[in-house]
C-alpha cells in the first residue's frame, strides 16, 4: 500500500488531494486458520447473545476474503442475518462493493451502489457510497 498528498505544505481551506493505492494479490487460498484477531473475536462471541457485533465480525471476514470464491454466498447469509439490524445492511453492502471492487465485476457494483445509495440517501451513512464508488474507480459523487 502507497500514501501520496498532492501537497506537502498546506494552508487553511486549501484542498489537499490524496490517493491510497493498494495491491490485491487476492484471496489466500494458503490460510487453513482465520487471523488470530477473527478466530479470537469468534471464541468470545460463542457464548453471548450479541448479534450484531457477531454481524460486524462476519463483515471483517467479508473484507479479509475479498475475491474469493465463497465470498457471494456469505454476503446472502449475512444479508438474511441482518433482519432486524437495519443499521448495519449499508456496512454489508460496503463489504460487497469491495468484494466487486476487486473481482472488478462493475456490473455488479453499480447494483451495490445503487442499494447502497437507496440505503443511506438520508442517513449519516450516506458516504459510503462515496467510499463504493471510490473504489470502483468511478467518480465520486456521480450516479
Amino acid at each position: 500500500m502507497t500514501k501520496a498528498a498532492d501537497a506537502t505544505t498546506v494552508t487553511v481551506g486549501q484542498t489537499v488531494t490524496y490517493r491510497i493505492t493498494v495491491h490485491n494479490t487476492g484471496p489466500n487460498e494458503s490460510r487453513s486458520t482465520p487471523p488470530p484477531e477473527i478466530d479470537l473475536a469468534h471464541q468470545l462471541l460463542t457464548s453471548l447473545n450479541r448479534h450484531a457485533t457477531t454481524i460486524n465480525v462476519c463483515r471483517a471476514e467479508l473484507i479479509r476474503d475479498a475475491g474469493g470464491d465463497m465470498i457471494d454466498d456469505q454476503i446472502a447469509t449475512l444479508r438474511s442475518d441482518i433482519a432486524g439490524l437495519a443499521s448495519l445492511i449499508p456496512a454489508i453492502e460496503l463489504a460487497c462493493a469491495f468484494h466487486q471492487a476487486v473481482l472488478d465485476d462493475h456490473t455488479a457494483l453499480h447494483a451495490t451502489i445503487t442499494r447502497l445509495r437507496d440505503q443511506t440517501s438520508d442517513d449519516d451513512q450516506a458516504y459510503f457510497v462515496d467510499i463504493a464508488q471510490f473504489m470502483a474507480d468511478m467518480p465520486v459523487g456521480g450516479s
